[in-house]
């Protein structure tokens, strides 16, 4: 079994790239990165890594904002020039709260095409996270986690926004995502002076057309209509040097 991380990445050179490496070397057999183009020095920050099991590529020109879709397909092929057999696909601000639970489920049942975790969305972090459920904000199932059967062309969805993370081809015959247990949090939201930011870019080039407008307006939301869910920090050292940075800022 080969397991590969499959990431994306912009200026996120001091946000949390480099813990979301970290985290994912502790189980995965190879990280492979697309740097979208960053002007922060993520890439020369990635070519000076000195890891065999890293592979960085980078953008001549940012593509994810213009056409996700096509960022994602790009990312895909660059992976699967990895051999991979097993294909987990995220964002470098997203965590795996128990990797080593995540791989003992590929080796337990070999044969399931496609995975779900449990994307929480991380909305407050101090000494604990705090999970955003309300409306469109909720903890479910999303399949990241795919098997790259060899023979098969794999193909993104074509679309600018909310292509998903993995292949049409996945999912094709009839298969379904089995639920594995174990948890992505995503931490892109914790930073409130970034949200308004996030927010207009969101807007700016969905506009409702790929994600309702209710859910998008539902970013900007006062504190007091909004619904956290308090969960502790998973264990491990990356994490616990993500609390420390969180509770220093505080």
């Amino acid at each position: 079994m080969r397991l590969v991380a499959s990431l994306i990445c912009r200026n996120e050179r001091t946000r949390f790239l480099d813990p979301c490496i970290n985290s994912l070397l502790e189980f995965v057999d190879a990280v492979v990165i697309l740097d979208d183009a960053s002007d922060d020095g993520t890439k020369e920050w990635l070519h000076r890594l000195d890891d065999e099991r890293i592979a960085a590529y980078s953008s001549s020109e940012p593509i994810f904002y213009k056409h996700e879709g096509r960022a994602r397909q790009r990312l895909i092929d660059i992976t699967l020039s990895h051999a991979p057999t097993w294909v987990l696909s995220l964002d470098s601000d997203e965590f795996i709260d128990d990797g080593h639970a995540l791989r003992r489920r590929l080796e337990q049942d070999p044969e399931q095409p496609v995975w779900q975790l449990s994307i929480e969305e991380i909305w407050t972090a101090n000494q604990h996270l705090y999970v955003r459920e309300d409306g469109g904000w909720r903890t479910h199932g999303v399949p990241f986690l795919w098997k790259a059967r060899p023979g098969v062309t794999w193909t993104m969805r074509d679309r600018k926004l909310a292509c998903g993370r993995i292949p049409q081809q996945v999912m094709a015959h009839g298969a379904r995502a089995k639920p594995s247990g174990v948890s992505l949090l995503h931490f892109g939201w914790t930073d409130p002076a970034t949200r308004r930011a996030r927010y207009d870019r969101y807007t700016k080039h969905d506009g409702g057309k790929f994600h309702a407008s209710s859910h998008l307006r539902s970013i900007m939301w006062p504190e007091s209509r909004i619904k956290l869910r308090r969960r502790s920090w998973p264990e491990g050292a990356v994490f616990d040097g993500l609390r420390e940075r969180f509770t220093v800022a505080v």
